[in-house]
């Protein structure tokens, strides 16, 4: 059987070969980047309508990634320490296969399953940006080419853009 149809998030990354193995380690590192770099940072400012005396109120200065929410709402509040050293063993191709006895390591088999998921579905960026997914890795994992119109590769539906108001 081809290794491409034995591999499951749950298996650690040194089971793939060379490709897709080293494009899932680099996503992991800008992942890992990512969570670092963008954390929560909620601040307290002045109440625009003031209810008391030096009343304030909470206003986020930066929010924690899309990815990072879903996979913290998914995991019962998981602590950011360990996803932290999850997506770091990733980076550093030390993570290791899911243990369902004790439940070891499953925020690496959780941040495998985001990697796999951006590689074949694409994903937005937190501007709205889409990117699209890798074909490459799509055939490796025997699924079909998505392709546009346009000629650009894609898993995504084709957003209409919105302007809030």
């Amino acid at each position: 059987m081809d290794e491409n149809k034995l591999w499951t998030p749950e298996k650690k990354l040194s089971s793939l070969p060379s490709f897709p193995r080293e494009l899932f380690i680099q996503e992991g590192k800008s992942l890992y980047h990512e969570l670092l770099v963008n954390k929560l940072e909620v601040k307290l400012c002045p109440a625009p309508i003031k209810k008391h005396a030096d009343h304030k109120i909470r206003v986020v200065e930066n929010n924690n990634p899309d990815w990072y929410s879903s996979v913290y709402h998914s995991h019962n509040r998981g602590r950011r320490k360990s996803f932290e050293k999850s997506l770091w063993r990733i980076a550093n191709r030390l993570d290791q296969d899911f243990r369902s006895s004790d439940n070891s390591y499953a925020y690496d088999t959780a941040f495998r399953g985001v990697i796999y998921q951006r590689f074949v579905h694409g994903y937005l960026m937190e501007d709205g940006s889409r990117v699209f997914p890798d074909n490459a890795v799509r055939a490796f994992f025997n699924l079909e080419k998505i392709e546009l119109d346009e000629g650009i590769e894609t898993g995504y539906e084709i957003y209409q853009d919105v302007t809030p108001f």
